[in-house]
């Protein structure tokens, strides 16, 4: 037995009161929903929509569509994660390893001159920093917005808090471990500022590839 359209239009209208306002996880839980209730409809004619769908929606538990959220969530955090030290680590392996190698080369270069370290330390860093809050804010500006109705979308934000608190720790280094830091430590800064442009490279590239997905996906244009 097939649904009509005002019955799942009363499916979206229930997920939304549940304060499920992201459109891609309203198409799954409605869907999902839908399959059932015409399942068992089919099983048993004698039955009616409204007493599937409340024993259907008791199966999601005590959480309800909240608990389906924080699953998804979850889960897409851990895939943005294992994405980002997967690329992270492509670097570390040939061909992207020779780039790698050279770019860490010429920091190192450049730190050999005492009276440069600091000015290479920080002009790197925040120049970097600067070129990925650009791309989060302004190049990638239209992912913001779909984040709010795309749960998919959401991994531009953790991108973006993930983002900021790496280079925070990677710029405040020098300054909390202790006076002359910069001076101290000739390898360990070029380290630094390699994996800070590094970052850059990666946190670009995954903006690209979200925003393809959106487009390609869900006819939105990021």
């Amino acid at each position: 037995m097939k649904l009509t359209e005002i019955q799942i239009q009363e499916l979206y209208t229930f997920t939304k009161k549940k304060g499920i306002e992201y459109i891609d996880l309203q198409d799954e839980l409605v869907d999902h929903l839908v399959c059932a209730i015409e399942d068992e409809l089919s099983k048993d004619p004698t039955l009616t929509f409204e007493t599937v769908f409340k024993a259907e929606y008791k199966k999601f538990g005590i959480f309800g569509f909240d608990g389906v959220l924080m699953e998804r969530t979850t889960q897409l955090e851990k895939k943005a994660i294992r994405l980002f030290f997967s690329d992270m680590l492509a670097f570390f392996k040939i061909p992207k390893l020779f780039f790698t190698i050279c770019l860490f080369s010429i920091f190192h270069y450049l730190m050999s001159f005492n009276y440069l370290v600091e000015i290479v330390y920080y002009c790197a860093g925040l120049s970097s920093f600067a070129f990925v809050v650009y791309n989060l804010f302004i190049r990638f500006k239209d992912l913001k917005k779909v984040s709010s109705k795309y749960l998919v979308a959401t991994q531009y934000r953790f991108l973006t808090q993930f983002c900021i608190s790496i280079f925070y720790w990677i710029v405040a280094w020098p300054i909390i471990v202790n006076d002359g830091a910069l001076l101290e430590r000739p390898i360990a800064l070029p380290v630094l500022l390699t994996l800070i442009v590094l970052i850059v490279l990666i946190i670009r590239e995954q903006l690209e590839n979200l925003e393809s997905y959106m487009e390609e996906n869900y006819s939105v244009s990021a």
